[in-house]
């Protein structure tokens, strides 16, 4: 086919093109269908090493893992129940009786029938030898395990408990009624010390009895040693205070001597039959659940699980042996399929270094133009030396450099003056709002307002302004005001606060928005404070006497952004309004604060207490007029 090349900026003669279409996609094609060829062959053999890699992972997987998955079920079951078994025996709780029988339903039961279902495709005489013992041991522990369960909670069960609650618990109520009856039947007649000694030895012995009451419940509960000691301890106090009660039995009177007697008869009864009880929980068989279980349950247990675990290894060791062959086979699929791929390559190498030389000149004139191109240098078109589509690309190129000079140009000038106006604007922007509420204008958000719990907010108004601007030159008056007010901004931001607004003659700046800091009040009462030295400075370099009043108080505001065209960013609450009646009711030359205001600073800074005045819109308040910062004593530094 045809085509005519247009030379841009160089004239308007047109220069015709023969070009052959399709002849770089043949030359492709042919060297395409070569590797594919080649690509397929390797294929081929990596789905049959796959497949049969597959195949042995499923026999491992179908065979062995299940029955290793099946004994760790199994195990875990006959831990179970007999975790469940030795709670129904030591605590008696339903729960545990329902958790022991769910074990065997739940986890032994399934298993072992899923074992006896793989037992089918085993190869191993061994693993089926001990598969056909463990039916007759799991019901010999089943069995076992439902005559400690039936057992364990019965009355006759625990020997040492029976005697405790039906020989000893009764004799020792009718020994406690029998020493309160003698406590609450002293003779008022009795001499008084011999009175308080009986009263005192009988409170001895009711309190040695009850403790060795306590000792021996909890003996034959737990059956450690220190309480068997304990009680018999406790019994000796018992009986060596029912002695010296006795040998006053003079002191006593009738009615208790007579229940003296009764004591002294039960009380070897007493003795007796806890030695009894004590005998009992000593005795290897005291709780025959727990006998019955030590002795045959868990035996049983152990050896169930000894023949799973021997089950199990087994299995593991058969499947290890047949995963380490499938891994050796699997190398050598891996090496084979390397050795075809680096063949491949080495083909695929030949194949393309041939067609690369045909196109990769071009291709490699093209790059090197576009990068040069790209980084503004290339002037002038690159030559066609093919016939072919590589041919036609380069004519476009050519083509597409000559427009992109003329648009670059035109970009590089609307993007120099957009950039200006940016900057501008940014920094109007920037000297109306905060950064921070600027950057979310900027962002899209539309109501700006927000709330600050806690602000300091500042007013300053110079003195008698009405009259010195009357009497001084307009450019006189507007420098004047520029360089008081720079003095304060540059305050303000020495000391990171916020400027809100001028009005006329009146400053207003904020502290703690719209960033919160809790040092705000601080802050500001430096500013304030620095603001009447500036204006000493002012008035001694212009040779001028003019005075400020400043108003400061502290609270909670509300701030946003309101305007649309015309931006500004303000503050409103009655923090503000009460600010600006201190900088009104103020005096000259003074830094009158709120209560609120004081509160915060007192401790830091020297303040003058004003007292009660007037304050429109507020009624009464208390004020106070700032006078600087605190004075260290020792070492006549400012703290």
């Amino acid at each position: 086919m045809t085509e005519t090349a247009d030379d841009g900026d160089h004239g308007a003669s047109r220069i015709p093109l023969h070009f052959k279409s399709g002849g770089l996609r043949r030359k492709l094609l042919r060297s395409f269908l070569g590797l594919t060829l080649f690509g397929l062959v390797l294929l081929c053999i990596s789905l049959i090493a796959i497949y049969w890699l597959r195949t042995s992972a499923n026999r491992l997987a179908l065979q062995h893992a299940p029955g290793v998955e099946a004994a760790l079920q199994a195990r875990i079951g006959i831990q179970r129940s007999l975790a469940g078994l030795r709670g129904w025996v030591v605590l008696g709780h339903r729960e545990f009786q329902e958790e022991r029988r769910a074990a065997w339903v739940e986890d032994i039961q399934p298993a072992i029938t899923k074992l006896h279902v793989l037992s089918q495709d085993w190869t191993d005489v061994e693993d089926q030898d001990r598969l056909a013992g463990l039916d007759q041991l799991l019901a010999d522990l089943k069995e076992s395990q439902w005559w400690v369960e039936d057992v364990a909670q019965t009355e006759g069960n625990k020997s040492a408990g029976v005697i405790l609650s039906k020989k000893v618990e009764p004799i020792a109520r009718k020994m406690l009624s029998a020493i309160d009856a003698m406590i609450d039947s002293g003779d008022v007649k009795q001499i008084a010390d011999k009175r308080n000694t009986v009263l005192a030895r009988l409170s001895g012995l009711q309190i040695a009895r009850m403790f060795s009451d306590h000792m021996l419940s909890n003996f034959v509960l737990l059956g450690e040693g220190r309480w068997e000691l304990g009680f018999h301890q406790n019994l000796a106090v018992a009986s060596k205070a029912l002695e010296q009660i006795a040998s006053d039995a003079g002191a006593l009177s009738e009615d208790q001597r007579r229940l003296l007697v009764i004591l002294q008869q039960e009380l070897p009864w007493y003795a007796h039959f806890s030695k009894e009880a004590i005998k009992a929980r000593n005795s290897e068989r005291w709780n025959a659940a727990q006998y019955l279980m030590t002795t045959e349950t868990v035996p049983l247990s152990e050896e169930v699980i000894a023949r799973l675990n021997a089950l199990s290894a087994n299995q593991i060791e058969l499947m290890q042996r047949e995963t380490a062959y499938v891994d050796r086979v699997g190398q050598s699929a891996v090496f084979a399929a390397i050795g075809l791929i680096a063949a491949m390559a080495v083909i695929a190498g030949l194949m393309s270094s041939f067609r690369a030389r045909q196109i990769t000149q071009p291709l490699s004139n093209l790059s090197e133009a576009t990068r040069e191109l790209a980084a503004g240098r290339l002037k002038d078109d690159l030559s066609v030396t093919t016939d072919d589509e590589l041919g036609s690309l380069t004519h476009a190129f050519n083509q597409m450099r000559a427009a992109l000079q003329k648009s670059e140009a035109a970009l590089k000038e609307s993007y120099d003056a957009l950039a200006i106006e940016h900057d501008r604007a940014e920094n109007l922007l920037l000297n109306i709002l905060p950064p921070q509420i600027a950057e979310r204008l900027k962002e899209g958000e539309g109501t700006i307002a927000d709330s600050f719990a806690d602000v300091t907010v500042l007013f300053a108004d110079i003195v008698g302004f009405t009259q010195l601007a009357t009497s001084i030159p307009p450019e006189e008056l507007v420098r004047l005001l520029d360089d008081v007010f720079s003095r304060f901004d540059s305050l303000v931001e020495a000391h990171g606060l916020e400027k809100i607004k001028t009005v006329g003659d009146a400053y207003m700046l904020a502290g703690g928005l719209p960033t919160p800091r809790p040092d705000h009040a601080e802050a500001v009462a430096e500013t304030a404070l620095g603001m009447l030295q500036e204006i000493a400075s002012f008035n001694a370099q212009r040779k001028m006497s003019i005075q400020i009043r400043v108003g400061m108080s502290s609270g909670s505001v509300v701030a946003g952004v309101i305007g649309r065209k015309k931006f500004i960013y303000d503050i409103w609450s009655d923090t503000v309004n009460i600010a600006s009646r201190m900088e009104s009711t103020g005096l000259a030359g003074s830094i009158q604060v709120s209560k609120e205001c004081y509160q915060r600073l007192r401790s830091m800074y020297v303040f003058e207490d004003r007292g009660i005045i007037q304050v429109k819109g507020q009624g009464e308040m208390h004020t106070y007029f700032l006078k600087s910062r605190v004075i260290d004593d020792n070492s006549g530094r400012r703290t």
